[in-house]
């Protein structure tokens, strides 16, 4: 099943990424896939579901117990989005560079489907960066005291040795200021990153480490008002960064305006293909 039946390609809005890039070094990639297909790709597990669709009694994490649909479970949410309803599509721009594809895709291991992001090894001559990424419509959400965003991503490795920032990642607004969140998930300990427009992107590290060739659970939550705004990451149920300060700009954006979900920024410098898959993308606010 393919959700996107037209060209992909568009021009990029709302994240700049910008800032990410002069803080990434090669070996990292900003939302970055490849271009495995599904006979190169490891097998992956999640909760004794594996991609042939065969269970030991676990319930798939796209369904809830009775079978319900994720999404069924969050009707109040900001946005949702289990990727298995063809006539659900809250996503409106895309950008796709050449090397990247993006597509909806059965046979993963949340059943029936999941968002599946790749980007080819991109040469490592020039400079700059690829995406692959799909935005939401403008959302137009107060969000005073912050937002709660967990999503399922399952890393596909392969050659790559480094990390790469993933989404789904928050844009939010106030004034002039946009600060965007986004997660940076690898072999390495990961990470949590705050862009803003006015000042430097900051990059907050952690100790926690993601499982590749395996789903994970990311959530990002901002919460608080003003200077006692903090941002948190968790992994997996691991709190890998617990309630640090947002940055000055960031203390009073309150407005919501887009969700993302892709490969941002894929450094040319990488050398080596990335594939990942997302499920069960959840954005509501307090």
């Amino acid at each position: 099943m393919t959700r996107y039946p037209g060209g992909m390609g568009q021009a990029r809005g709302g994240w700049t990424m910008a800032g990410a890039c002069a803080l990434a070094g090669a070996g990292t990639v900003l939302l970055a896939c490849s271009s495995f297909g599904a006979a190169d790709a490891p097998n992956a597990t999640e909760g004794g579901v594996t991609e042939a669709g065969v269970t030991d009694g676990a319930v798939p994490d796209g369904l809830a117990a009775g079978g319900a649909a994720f999404c069924a479970l969050h009707s109040s949410a900001v946005l949702c989005d289990d990727f298995d309803d063809p006539t659900h599509n809250p996503w409106r721009d895309q950008s796709v560079d050449d090397a990247g594809t993006l597509a909806v895709s059965a046979g993963d291991a949340s059943p029936p489907n999941a968002l599946h992001v790749t980007m080819a090894n991109l040469s490592t001559a020039g400079s700059g960066c690829h995406d692959s990424y799909e935005m939401s419509g403008q959302l137009d959400v107060a969000a005073p005291k912050g937002f709660h965003l967990e999503f399922k991503v399952l890393l596909l490795v392969g050659p790559l040795t480094g990390n790469v920032v993933i989404g789904p990642g928050v844009t939010l607004l106030g004034g002039a200021e946009k600060c965007e969140y986004y997660a940076d998930i690898g072999l390495k300990p990961s990470a949590l990153y705050e862009e803003h427009v006015t000042t430097a992107t900051k990059k907050l590290d952690s100790m926690t480490v993601v499982k590749p060739g395996e789903w994970n659970t990311v959530s990002i939550d901002v919460a608080g008002t003003d200077t006692s705004r903090v941002v948190s990451l968790t992994i997996n149920g691991i709190v890998a960064l617990d309630k640090k300060p947002v940055d000055l700009p960031c203390q009073t954006a309150s407005t919501i305006d887009h969700l993302s979900v892709g490969l941002f920024c894929v450094e040319r410098s990488l050398g080596a293909d990335v594939d990942v898959r997302f499920d069960d993308v959840l954005l509501t606010v307090p």
